[in-house]
């Protein structure tokens, strides 16, 4: 089993876990162990190597739940056909890697329904593929929504889509899409047709932008279209990309992935800037931010408001008896306690063990009953790692307003309450109104 230390270190040095292993069958063994050595300083993953079809055969037998398959083309027993006709008969993603290459040889490869295919041709070649592998583990996790008024079409990307592992909604029309995207609020990236019978591709990417930036979703334009028009429209009102018809299988799922993986650094740069690394809540800055704007948003609508402070119960002797490694797991545990408690309130670690909660249009009585649950959880939690046990208590001080917007002033009379329970004897929760 995982610990939560072994999760800390893979967050912290950005390391991404598959839940199914991956199959690599070379018969140049020397080769297998070098792509398995570089997957696995990339990506936390089981990797089975297999040097015959006969031996690939036995693993698939085993477990038929690989992730992908990076599979050569000429093995001792069997040829490509064969290699792709078993591993399709498993139903197992496969990427192909041979060391000739032709036109009728891509033709054949890509009727096999293949992922992709790689030419063996340089270390070049091997980093692609351990770059793809990490593309279709995060694919895993993505939603994308396809929209084209022609059903071949919407089933021709889905199927391709899917290929690579990504969940796909499809839309027939672009009030559809609307409808899926409001539905769907984790859709990722849309691929959109620019013909349709309500409205065109682009004024559908005009409407999502209104909603969507571009580190929220990528958009991905379509249209049979000749000519530069057409592109420039997309890009100008907001798509990210364009691609012509008819399409090219290699060059969606090539410009598919490029987006995502841009997408992804603009999502972790968001990240980096907002959310505290270790306890992935808010972090100061962001918490500022987006809390006086809360604040003020409820305070003009007359909604009551409550602001909380709080921090872990002798935190400094945590450290200094067990280690700052254990002190970081406990910050961490301590810190899922509390989203799990507020996940729809504003919550942060405003530095230290020192952490902020803003709550509105929630009744004062309210408020406080559920800042009392989370008080006696963080209390009743074993916070356990490798064999150390430890019991913590937490510390609040409060203040309910409804006419204050000003965040800063509230938080300093929260601060002040929470010095008064720390003086009253720690473990409790002392409320101001304002």
């Amino acid at each position: 089993m995982t610990s939560i230390r072994q999760k800390n270190r893979r967050q912290q040095t950005g390391m991404i876990c598959a839940e199914k292993p991956i199959l690599i069958i070379e018969d140049q063994k020397s080769l297998g162990i070098m792509l398995q050595g570089m997957i696995s300083e990339r990506w936390s993953c089981d990797i089975h190597l297999a040097s015959t079809l006969e031996e690939a055969t036995k693993l698939l037998n085993e477990n038929n739940q690989y992730l992908v398959a990076l599979s050569d083309l000429n093995l001792p027993d069997a040829q490509y056909d064969k290699i792709l006709d078993t591993l399709k008969a498993f139903k197992i993603p496969t990427v192909a890697l041979t060391g000739e290459f032709g036109a009728e040889l891509r033709e054949k490869i890509l009727s096999k329904g293949v992922v992709d295919y790689v030419l063996k041709d340089s270390i070049n070649a091997y980093s692609y593929v351990v770059d793809l592998i990490g593309r279709l583990i995060k694919n895993k996790a993505i939603k994308t929504l396809v929209v084209d008024d022609s059903k071949p079409i919407r089933l021709m990307l889905k199927e391709l889509l899917e290929l690579n592992g990504l969940e796909v909604i499809t839309a027939e029309n672009c009030n559809d899409a609307i409808k899926q995207l409001k539905k769907h609020t984790d859709i990722k990236l849309m691929l959109t047709d620019y013909n349709m019978p309500d409205k065109n591709g682009v004024e559908l990417t005009v409407a999502v932008r209104k909603k969507l930036g571009k580190e929220k979703l990528a958009i991905i334009g379509i249209s049979e279209a000749h000519g530069t028009n057409t592109t420039a429209s997309f890009l100008k009102n907001g798509a990210n990309d364009f691609i012509h018809k008819p399409l090219n299988f290699e060059e969606v799922i090539t410009r598919v992935n490029q987006n995502l993986d841009m997408l992804g650094l603009l999502e972790e740069n968001y990240k980096a800037a907002n959310y505290d690394f270790l306890t992935q809540l808010y972090n100061r800055r962001a918490f500022f931010r987006i809390g006086q704007e809360t604040v003020e948003a409820a305070s003009a609508k007359g909604k009551p408001i409550t602001v909380a402070m709080l921090d872990i119960d002798f935190f400094k002797k945590v450290n200094d008896t067990y280690g700052h490694d254990v002190g970081d797991i406990v910050l961490s545990q301590f810190s899922q306690i509390l989203a799990k408690h507020f996940h729809d309130q504003l919550t942060a670690r405003l530095g230290g063990e020192e952490f902020a909660i803003v709550m509105t249009g929630i009744p004062s009585s309210l408020a406080e009953k559920r800042l009392e649950r989370l008080r006696s959880a963080v209390e009743e939690t074993v916070f356990d790692e490798d064999g150390t046990s430890i019991h913590v208590t937490s510390s609040f001080g409060v203040v309910n307003s409804q006419d204050n917007n000003d965040l800063d002033e509230l938080l300093l009379i929260a601060d002040r309450q929470l010095y008064t329970a720390k003086e009253s004897g720690r473990n409790c929760i002392i409320i101001d109104q304002a």
